[in-house]
């Protein structure tokens, strides 16, 4: 396991911007302890970033003002796969990055459909979804996502 201070992580993820970031198809940690995980970077992203993934990982929270799609613009942004598997996230933190997911992303844009594979299996302290995740799933479940418990 790495450990990466939170202001490094901050540097990294601000220095993805413009063409660096619109270009972005894939980010990946894996194996890591933070503090917070930083996805505001998103909000440079364009339609072909489609796979976020972070494994074996150590994140106390997220910050996930990176999944709202500005708004009047012409940009649409969503995930074909998330992958949050073998990771420690608590209950909450795990409900409020579903919540989050669905609410900024999937109603966002009207008939937008987005078809992918959400990973959640093997948190640790077994943290699963609570009654405060149902209806994200349901719905993330309804526009097409296979949901890995």
């Amino acid at each position: 396991s790495v450990t990466i201070s939170t202001d490094i992580t901050h540097k990294i993820i601000t220095s993805l911007t413009n063409k660096m970031s619109a270009n972005l198809q894939e980010f990946r940690i894996a194996g890591v302890t933070m503090t917070s995980l930083d996805l505001s970077f998103l909000l440079n992203s364009a339609t072909e970033l489609r796979r976020l993934d972070w494994q074996y990982s150590t994140i106390d929270s997220v910050d996930t003002t990176g999944f709202v799609v500005p708004s009047g613009s012409q940009r649409w942004r969503y995930f074909n796969f998330i992958i949050l598997s073998n990771n420690s996230l608590s209950s909450t933190e795990l409900d409020r990055v579903l919540n989050d997911y669905q609410t900024y992303i999937l109603y966002t844009w009207y008939g937008l459909y987005p078809v992918g594979t959400i990973d959640l299996r093997s948190q640790t302290p077994s943290a699963t979804r609570t009654v405060a995740s149902d209806l994200a799933v349901t719905n993330l479940t309804a526009t097409g996502y296979t949901i890995l418990p």
